[in-house]
């Protein structure tokens, strides 16, 4: 086992049981409803997707060119792993040429 500077071993930082104190019932409470709080959070993403397309698409004086640079920002960060402030720098990079551009 690893000995840390606090004399502590590696295994008595990274406990991955609860507390001795925490009830046995609330933590099965916790494990049972995380994945519908996860479900619910998946969902207000995608709704919020949903919105800011429609948004775009609404406002936008070129919406199809908009829509485009969108996907390929969301492509960028996530087949090419680009770091996502690159890629939203990118995104606002590629709206301006497609804005001196004239792209409808």
């Amino acid at each position: 086992m690893l000995k840390h500077h606090s004399g502590h071993t590696h295994t008595q930082l990274t406990r991955t049981k609860p507390h001795p104190s925490t009830p046995r019932r609330q933590w099965q409470l916790y494990r049972r409803a995380l994945p519908g709080l996860n479900a619910a959070a998946v969902g207000l993403i995608v709704a919020s997707v949903f919105q800011l397309t429609f948004s775009a698409w609404s406002t936008s004086d070129f919406p199809t060119t908009s829509i485009c640079i969108g996907m390929l920002v969301y492509g960028a960060t996530e087949v090419l792993s680009v770091p996502a402030p690159f890629a939203v720098i990118g995104g606002g990079v590629v709206g301006i040429i497609a804005w001196a551009a004239n792209m409808v």
